[in-house]
């Protein structure tokens, strides 16, 4: 049984793919000239900014300074999945143990998701700025099950990307794949759980 639930934001809790990949595109563009399809870009998804513009080859300082000034006009695209608000106050109503574990600064936290409902119903947020070493590292997932002072046998992260699974198996926890946002091609044959929607995560466990 499960009793201590923590979530990744993009492309798990919200849905901020368009935003992400379409403003990271034309900060590439505009400022470094560089030509990028949407699908080059798609590792970016769930990893921090400077580590992103490091992969990319550009200064990360400059690269994340550029994206911070050009993502706002994209940031009406972002929204919680169908059923997410509903399966988070399900949980928090139940009694459960929730968190999130972001790539997201605290700013970018601030500026982009913090106005959704859903964030007042978690417990911890844990952003990128709150730990030295990152996904897929387990620090920040360990930084969670430290401060909710949570047993690692009865706690699952749930996330979208290779990075969200590598740093929950290292923090020696479950992992639950949130199938309608991730990219599957292959790459999560470790998953421990595969949810088709955030309700069947209440099903699963009954809560």
């Amino acid at each position: 049984m499960k009793n201590t639930f923590i979530f990744d934001i993009d492309g798990t809790l919200i849905d901020t793919e368009v935003a992400v990949l379409e403003s990271l595109q034309l900060v590439l563009q505009k400022h470094f000239g560089l030509e990028k399809t949407l699908a080059d870009l798609e590792f970016s998804l769930g990893i921090p900014a400077a580590i992103i513009m490091q992969k990319l080859g550009v200064d990360p300082e400059l690269g994340v300074k550029y994206w911070h000034e050009e993502i706002p006009p994209f940031w009406s695209s972002m929204h919680p999945y169908a059923e997410m608000t509903q399966t988070i106050k399900s949980l928090k109503d139940a009694g459960e143990a929730i968190a999130i574990v972001t790539s997201k600064t605290d700013i970018e936290f601030k500026n982009e998701v913090s106005r959704f409902e859903l964030m007042d119903y978690f417990d911890l947020i844990v952003t990128s700025s709150m730990t030295t070493k990152h996904k897929p590292n387990p620090e920040p997932v360990l930084k969670a099950l430290e401060l909710l002072h949570a047993d690692p046998t009865t706690s699952i992260y749930f996330g979208d990307t290779a990075y969200d699974m590598e740093s929950a198996h290292a923090a020696k926890i479950d992992f639950g794949l949130a199938g309608w946002g991730a990219h599957d091609h292959g790459q999560f044959t470790a998953a421990d759980y595969r949810f088709k929607n955030p309700s069947a995560i209440l099903s699963t466990f009954s809560v």
